[in-house]
């Protein structure tokens, strides 16, 4: 196989592509979502929030203003708020 998308012509092999993936658990460290939250500068309304969004979506589902929008039934600036706070 080639790479056409990119206008290459290398051939792709398994051996070549091989990606040495390791979790990175210094980020996340060992602490649980609660402590996280204790040490996190936000208000105890939008603690509840991350706190409802957690248990609806989990940490392996991914979701958007939309699903925010419906699950805490707020408004979209709200939720996109909401949303910047949780990437911080």
């Amino acid at each position: 196989m080639c790479n056409l998308l990119l206008g290459e012509f290398n051939v792709l092999k398994n051996r070549y592509l091989h990606v040495d993936w390791k979790e990175d658990t210094a980020y996340w460290g060992k602490k649980s979502l609660f402590a996280r939250l204790e040490t996190a500068k936000v208000n105890v309304k939008t603690q509840n929030n991350i706190i409802t969004l957690y248990k609806v979506f989990g940490k392996e589902k991914i979701f958007g203003r939309g699903d925010v929008v419906s699950v805490l039934l707020i408004t979209a600036r709200p939720a996109t708020d909401l949303i910047k706070k949780m990437q911080a």
